[in-house]
C-alpha cells in the first residue's frame, strides 16, 4: 500500500505544466556553434556567383548525352524491329541510314546553317 497523501502528492506533481524550455547558456551555446557550422559551410563550399545560370552543369551535361545516346540507339533497335516484321511479312524492305552520334549531327546542323 502507498503511504498516506501519497495518491494527493502525485496528483498535484503531475498536475503541474512541463516547461521544456532550455537554459539560457545552452540556448546561447547552440546558437554559436550554429553560427560557426553556417561560417564554415560558407567558407568550405563558397556559392559561385561567377557561374552563368545559362550554362549547364557538368553533370547535366553528361545526363543529356547519355539520353541522346539511349534516343538513337533506342530508334536504331525499333527500325530494326519494323524492318524484320516486314521482311518476315514479305513487304519491301527500306532501311534508314545510320544515324551519326549526336555529336557529330549538332557539328554538322551548325556548320551546314552557317553557324561559328
Amino acid at each position: 500500500m502507498a503511504p498516506a497523501g501519497f495518491h494527493r502528492a502525485l496528483a498535484a506533481h503531475q498536475a503541474v505544466p512541463r516547461t521544456r524550455e532550455m537554459a539560457l547558456d545552452t540556448a546561447a551555446a547552440a546558437a554559436r556553434q550554429a553560427r560557426v557550422l553556417r561560417e564554415l559551410s560558407q567558407w568550405v563550399f563558397p556559392e559561385e556567383e561567377e557561374a552563368a545560370a545559362d550554362d549547364p552543369a557538368p553533370i547535366d551535361s553528361a545526363v543529356l548525352q547519355r539520353r541522346w545516346a539511349f534516343a538513337a540507339t533506342e530508334t536504331a533497335a525499333l527500325h530494326r524491329v519494323r524492318a524484320e516484321r516486314a521482311q518476315r511479312s514479305g513487304a519491301a524492305v527500306i532501311l534508314p541510314q545510320a544515324v551519326p552520334p549526336h555529336s557529330a549531327a549538332v557539328g554538322a546542323a551548325s556548320s551546314a546553317a552557317g553557324c561559328a
